[in-house]
């Protein structure tokens, strides 16, 4: 037996070890090389048992394997369990859960999955990078069948040698969410209503279809369709939050609840989309549902405050813009009006100033950072805490005690906010807790604390950065706990 036909046989006998689990192919450090070897193309799922994510991808992905398994059984979707094939994982770069990568016939390099985490968006994705970006439609009847199947069809029509069909394939190649498809079929046009070298991207939502005439070029078309794919008004789940945050979209948001007011204010929202498009993105968060509630978090509206409005600008650090008045279509407009002609002011969370802050911790809300902190003539040390933050409440008896041995030095401040219900400006907190050093004579460019988080650590550090007069501290008696 020579080695090509006994290495054939070796892969034929790996072929039949697998076990699939409701249509996905079980992978091992066992077996990993001979699928790869033998799969046309795999989509394999890193996953842990352990991760939220990934058991909510699970019946996701299983739907996108027995779909394609009729459809296109070429393509195989494989799981591995990345805590079990600890050697697997670190071949490939897994460093977070759940990792996807896409695999070719035979190659020992994988291709990162970027699609959506659906099933239809797998199998979208799979079937755009598998075969080819368009298709060609033969009859109405074949066009018809998947603009109805489909939520979002861009259709060409014209012939595949012109250099407009070289910008639409161009174009086609980069959406996996939209089926594409072509056509030179002069009755097919006329049905639909092109014109010679036409692109109709046909829709399930708002106005049914959009039409681009031209003038032709990859750049264009990709604007087109860019701005034309998405619901003028979409509500704000995880999908959208990941475009519009990971885009970096300046977003009109409408936060509502259930009652009386908010039915009318989406309707009123609803009724300026189409005036709105091209200027912002419009999204509806509800509270209960989808983000809503953790996006009303963000931006300091509760459910007495519903229906509110509210700009966002991920862009811009964040920056917030709040309505105040009644929400009708005129004034909706006028508040966007009013916010792309530079005439409103940032809008920044805050709690109520304590009527009391005697404790040697000393409480800073948005409405006070700027008096206790950054006018003060006092040294201040800021801890920017969360109160569900696991790591905030450990910290916080080693704070409160460094706050205790220090409140008789003078010209130091040892404070906290709650960066979740307040904000300053120029602080932008991405992490719990963070802990920054403003030092009198530079408050603008406070500076991170990196020591450890131990009385000491603190101590050693302010020391070394801080004008303060630490003489009361070192003149003091050892207390019980110092012993």
């Amino acid at each position: 037996m020579n080695k090509a036909i006994f290495f054939a046989f070796l892969i034929a006998f790996a072929a039949a070890e697998y076990t699939i689990d409701e249509g996905v192919y079980v992978l091992t450090q066992d077996n990993f090389d001979a699928a790869i070897a033998e799969f046309d193309f795999a989509l394999v799922e890193f996953y842990a048992p352990w991760c939220g994510h990934c058991k909510k991808l699970a019946p996701e992905y299983a739907k996108a394997a027995q779909e394609l398994a009729e459809s296109n059984p070429e393509i195989k979707l494989c799981k591995v369990d990345a805590t079990e094939e600890k050697d697997l994982s670190s071949k490939f770069g897994v460093r977070g859960f759940p990792t996807l990568k896409f695999f070719l016939k035979g190659s020992s390099s994988a291709i990162d999955y970027e699609g959506g985490r659906t099933h239809p968006e797998i199998v979208s994705w799979l079937k755009k990078r598998t075969g080819p970006v368009s298709v060609a439609v033969e009859s109405v009847a074949d066009l018809e069948k998947r603009v109805a199947d489909n939520e979002l069809v861009g259709a060409f029509f014209g012939s595949e040698g012109s250099k407009a069909w070289s910008d639409f394939v161009s174009v086609a190649g980069s959406h996996d969410d939209i089926v594409f498809v072509h056509t030179d079929n002069a009755d097919i046009r006329a049905h639909f209503e092109a014109e010679e070298e036409n692109f109709v991207l046909f829709k399930k939502f708002d106005e049914g279809k959009n039409v681009f005439k031209g003038p032709w070029s990859s750049t264009d078309i990709k604007n087109f369709v860019q701005e034309n794919k998405f619901p003028l008004v979409m509500g704000f789940d995880q999908k959208e939050a990941q475009r519009i945050f990971g885009e970096g979209l300046s977003s009109l948001f409408l936060i509502t609840s259930g009652n009386d007011a908010s039915a009318a204010a989406e309707e009123a929202f609803r009724s300026v989309a189409k005036d709105l498009k091209g200027k912002i993105t419009l999204s509806i968060a509800k509270l209960g549902e989808g983000l809503g509630d953790r996006l009303a978090e963000f931006i300091g509206v509760t459910q007495e405050h519903t229906p509110a409005l509210r700009i966002v600008l991920p862009n811009q650090d964040m920056k917030k813009f709040q309505f105040d008045g009644e929400i009708n279509g005129d004034n909706i407009k006028a508040f966007v009006d009013d916010w792309a002609n530079g005439r409103l002011k940032p809008f920044l969370k805050s709690e109520p100033i304590p009527e009391s802050n005697n404790e040697p911790v000393k409480v800073v809300v948005g409405k006070s950072f700027q008096e206790v902190v950054i006018d003060s003539d006092d040294d201040v040390l800021m801890e920017f805490y969360a109160p569900w933050c696991g790591h905030c409440k450990a910290l916080a008896p080693t704070y409160d005690a460094l706050a205790k041995k220090l409140e008789n030095v003078s010209g130091l401040v040892i404070a906290k906010m709650d960066a979740t219900a307040n904000e300053a400006e120029g602080v932008n907190i991405r992490g719990f807790p963070t802990l920054k050093f403003y030092k009198r004579g530079s408050k603008s460019r406070p500076m991170d604390f990196e020591g450890d988080r131990t009385e000491e650590g603190f101590i050693q550090f302010l020391k070394e950065n801080s004008s303060a007069d630490f003489s009361s501290l070192d003149n003091a008696k050892p207390t019980d706990t110092d012993l």
